[in-house]
């Protein structure tokens, strides 16, 4: 991910500096590629001083161009290739909340995303010993019950979408970082049975207060906010459309069946009929 590097400015740069910039990205991606190259050689103490001549090249180039804002993403970008991701979180939050630099929508959504996963990969990482194996975040939809991974888009089973902050607060307490899966099952099966998800949980209205109580809490929930809101439009899918013929709605047990074994209709036949 190179966040666009070499997108297009709103100013002319004279041409020193626009070689100084191309020069300075080329070196950073020779030394990661090198590094890489040792690390497959197990070669990782020479692996390690390349990392940290890179370094020494992002940050020089940081240092004489503390307000560019490509500056920050190469050093941004050394940071991930080296799996550096406590490095690379100050460098993103500053990005993104800093009025200093002017982000596309796309930088913005990558860079929101790459927070979020840095995030939820430390979530795992502070598990205990004795925790889950295969440790992965799951949510309980709000609105349908039905579990799923990711708040930052609509549920795959109902289509619905926290539409305000305080919704999306709850949303994300209503997760396996705050209850047992054995607890979300149970509440799945009593909102699948029509009960409410503050009914099933008595204190997930104060719980969502608490979240967005705390400053860090709170930026993290607007960032994810943030970043439904901009792909929400290009998320949307149905998981019936995995499992169900949308012809005759008789069950389909493979998602790669070609046609209904049912009513005999070519699956690619409905779908382009339901675009």
């Amino acid at each position: 991910m190179t966040f666009g590097l070499f997108g297009s400015r709103k100013k002319k740069d004279c041409v020193a500096d626009l070689l100084e910039e191309v020069v300075t990205y080329q070196q950073l991606v020779g030394h990661i590629s090198k590094a890489q190259s040792l690390q497959k050689l197990n070669r990782f103490d020479e692996a390690r001083q390349v990392i940290l001549d890179a370094e020494r090249i992002a940050t020089s180039y940081l240092n004489r161009n503390p307000n560019e804002k490509k500056a920050h993403m190469m050093l941004l970008l050394l940071h991930r290739e080296a799996d550096a991701p406590d490095r690379a979180e100050p460098i993103i939050e500053r990005l993104l909340n800093s009025n200093e630099f002017q982000l596309s929508d796309e930088e913005r959504g990558g860079l929101s995303g790459e927070l979020q996963n840095i995030r939820r990969q430390r979530q795992s990482r502070q598990r205990t010993a004795d925790g889950p194996r295969g440790f992965t975040q799951v949510y309980c939809c709000a609105n349908c019950g039905r579990l799923h991974n990711f708040v930052s888009m609509p549920c795959p089973h109902c289509d619905w979408s926290p539409q305000t902050i305080e919704e999306m607060a709850r949303s994300i307490v209503l997760s396996n970082s705050n209850f047992q899966i054995s607890a979300l099952l149970i509440l799945s099966r009593e909102l699948a049975n029509g009960r409410g998800a503050d009914d099933v949980v008595p204190n997930l209205l104060d719980d969502g207060k608490s979240y967005l109580s705390d400053p860090k809490q709170m930026q993290g929930i607007e960032q994810v906010f943030s970043l439904l809101q901009r792909t929400e439009h290009r998320n949307h899918r149905s998981i019936s459309m995995a499992r169900e013929c949308s012809n005759c709605g008789d069950r389909i047990l493979f998602s790669g069946t070609a046609e209904c074994e049912k009513c005999g209709v070519r699956r690619e036949q409905t779908e382009a009929n339901e675009r």
